[in-house]
């Protein structure tokens, strides 16, 4: 059953990092760039809830805001309440201009420190740009 509630509570907040949340909190944790690629490491907090993501857009474009869910292919949460400062879980690496890697230090499997980010998002492309996680992440949805 509290696998459950967790996986409803991830689900609602997906929802939330999606289309923007107003009363979110965000701070750029990194920028890293290569060619015309920029990757930012955000942090969020949104009230009950905090997480990671991963932006990517072009060096000519704005950074994505409020509803440019689509332009962050890596999204992870954890309940406010279970933080405890660290090393940060999630770090970017550009193989090439075409070719980024996401480490990530996030919980696999229930038995996890609850303070470890969930992956709630993935994804291995954006437009031309190749994807790569390490390790490969273990994504919590809704069944």
């Amino acid at each position: 059953m509290e696998m459950s509630i967790h996986r409803n509570l991830f689900f609602a907040l997906l929802t939330l990092m999606s289309v923007g949340c107003t009363n979110c909190e965000q701070e750029v944790i990194n920028t890293d760039a290569s060619g015309v690629w920029i990757a930012e490491v955000r942090h969020r907090v949104c009230g009950s809830f905090s997480g990671y993501a991963v932006a990517v857009y072009r060096v000519n474009e704005n950074p994505p805001g409020e509803g440019d869910g689509d332009k962050e292919p890596f999204q992870a949460t954890y309940k406010t309440s279970d933080f405890e400062m660290g090393d940060l879980p999630i770090e970017t690496e550009w193989i090439n201009d075409q070719h980024l890697i996401i480490h990530h230090d996030t919980r696999m499997n229930v038995e996890d420190r609850k303070s470890k980010p969930m992956v709630i998002k993935a994804d291995t492309a954006y437009e031309e740009l190749r994807i790569q996680y390490d390790p490969e992440p273990v994504i919590w949805t809704q069944k």
